[in-house]
């Protein structure tokens, strides 16, 4: 893919982050985790409790790209290695599965890495055969399908207009109705 900020590259999570750090060691423990391709933004999203307890540390990249004695400086407690693992885990699930979970009222569970590229392009055609472009933008907004980051309502509201923010409730719609097209 190229690289661009509407179109980030989709790269091996391994490689993300330096080899001396938290998260390296956390993606290695993962079975099949570092060489699944994410977008290079997946960690740009704001930390979340119980993270979000320094002023310093703005996303889950700050965290993860610590190193062990970083780590230990930083007054972080080890409790949390729990919480980043588990967010680890949760990006086994590609984007473009939790779609198809939405869409099919199914639980999110994690494709086979030979499966992915598979599911990508599966969904990416299905969307652009979606007649209403409104629609297919707030999927793709909303399940992170470019970068990994999944969105609000309102989040993706302000993401789509250009006059403010759309309400939630026509945002709402359109997913509803891009989900049916799909």
């Amino acid at each position: 893919m190229n690289r661009s900020p509407d179109n980030p590259q989709w790269i091996p999570l391994q490689e993300m982050v330096p080899q001396d750090s938290i998260g390296y060691a956390l993606i290695s423990q993962i079975s099949s985790l570092g060489d699944r391709l994410r977008p290079e933004t997946i960690f740009q999203q704001p930390l979340k409790p119980p993270l979000k307890i320094q002023a310093k540390f703005a996303t889950n990249a700050d965290v993860l790209r610590l190193s062990f004695s970083e780590f230990l400086e930083s007054g972080l407690k080890f409790d949390l290695i729990n919480h980043l693992k588990n967010y680890l885990e949760g990006i086994l699930i590609l984007p473009h599965s939790r779609l198809l979970a939405a869409v099919y009222d199914a639980p999110q569970l994690p494709v086979p890495p030979n499966r992915e590229e598979e599911i990508v392009e599966g969904i990416e055609g299905a969307l652009m055969q979606i007649s209403s472009k409104k629609a297919a933008l707030v999927l793709i907004f909303r399940f992170g399908l470019l970068d990994g980051i999944t969105r609000t309502l309102a989040e993706t509201g302000k993401q789509l207009s250009t006059t403010g923010s759309a309400n939630r409730e026509v945002i709402r719609q359109a997913e509803a109705k891009g989900k049916l097209c799909l």
